[in-house]
């Protein structure tokens, strides 16, 4: 009389898709860089003497310079890092729906990655410096870029046998 009803591996019984391993490593994976960026946020508030002691004293780079330009660049920076981290934070929450904004958002990464390492070694940054920035944020990307494009092929062959 009752039939089994065969339920596809990636619906549970009530119908919903539920993620892949691949979705969940990416929701992860987005919402650690994600914090991290956000984590710029409170830098838009800090005094020149805080930022100088940090420019002087913690990264050894002298004394910074207290000009308007300056101000206003390092404030709207940490503004735009916080940004980004928010919309990496918001997507990870529904990874299939913003898979194509995912993966142009890796691409992105991993240009202003190649870039900042070019800047940093260009205009002298410690070696310590362009070693983790560059690399860290392209490394990030690549690691983007792979598993929104593997689960999205995995997608497709599912759709395909299906």
């Amino acid at each position: 009389m009752w039939r089994a009803i065969e339920v596809h591996p990636a619906v549970d019984k009530i119908g919903r898709v539920q993620p892949s391993r691949t979705d969940v490593h990416l929701a992860r994976l987005l919402r650690l860089i994600g914090v991290c960026l956000v984590a710029a946020l409170p830098a838009i508030l800090l005094p020149y003497t805080v930022m100088n002691a940090l420019h002087r004293d913690a990264l050894h780079l002298g004394e910074l310079p207290d000009v308007v330009i300056l101000q206003y660049l390092s404030r709207t920076a940490s503004l735009l890092y916080a940004m980004h981290g928010a919309i990496l934070v918001f997507v990870s929450f529904d990874v299939r729906r913003y898979r194509p904004l995912i993966v142009v958002l890796g691409y992105l990464n991993g240009f202003y990655g190649l870039v900042a390492f070019t800047v940093d070694l260009v205009f002298g940054m410690p070696l310590w410096w362009a070693a983790w920035e560059g690399p860290l944020i392209i490394l990030a990307a690549v690691l983007t870029i792979r598993l929104a494009k593997r689960d999205a092929a995995d997608s497709s062959e599912l759709a395909q046998v299906s």
